[in-house]
């Protein structure tokens, strides 16, 4: 009886160390469930956060590509604005040199008609010195004239009157 008193005592002792091994071995699975469950919410927290901040930069970068895209289109139309003002500072430049040789030639132009001006003065003033000269040598034709009707009457009664005298003398 006492070899299975000492007996079931020594079982009872593994027993009571196995227990103690079992609940240590308990305590540490709880700690480390705790602990598990202390990270997998950490992770659920950094899940949801990564997740949001993931769905931000998604939306963040469907923003970014409308605006890539505005600015492309943005673009295009200030280069071919960029273009048409080019083209226009070119036939602007054009205008501008056709102008200042319109300016030269009408400058030119003004020096010539000064120049014809100055013509026409002198040619009005001969034109005028001419008439003057035409409308005496006028004057000066029917005096002549008159002097030349008035001496063919002189000379017609002249040879009347030689034709009456040589026919006296005869």
């Amino acid at each position: 009886f006492t070899s299975q008193l000492t007996a079931l005592q020594l079982a009872n002792s593994q027993l009571v160390a196995e227990k103690e091994e079992v609940l240590k071995n308990h305590v540490d699975l709880q700690n480390e469930h705790q602990q598990m469950l202390v990270d997998q919410l950490t992770l659920q927290k950094l899940h949801e956060q990564l997740t949001s901040e993931y769905d931000g930069m998604v939306k963040e970068r469907e923003a970014l590509k409308v605006s890539y895209r505005d600015l492309r289109a943005d673009q295009r139309q200030l280069k071919e604005n960029y273009d048409i003002l080019t083209t226009s500072i070119e036939s602007l430049r054009g205008e501008r040199d056709t102008f200042k040789e319109e300016s030269r030639s009408l400058g030119n132009l003004r020096a010539e008609h000064s120049k014809l001006k100055d013509d026409f003065r002198n040619l009005f003033t001969a034109s005028e010195k001419v008439k003057g000269e035409y409308r005496g040598l006028q004057e000066e034709y029917k005096n002549v004239r008159g002097e030349a009707c008035r001496l063919r009457l002189t000379v017609t009664e002249l040879q009347g009157e030689l034709a009456a005298r040589t026919d006296r003398i005869t």
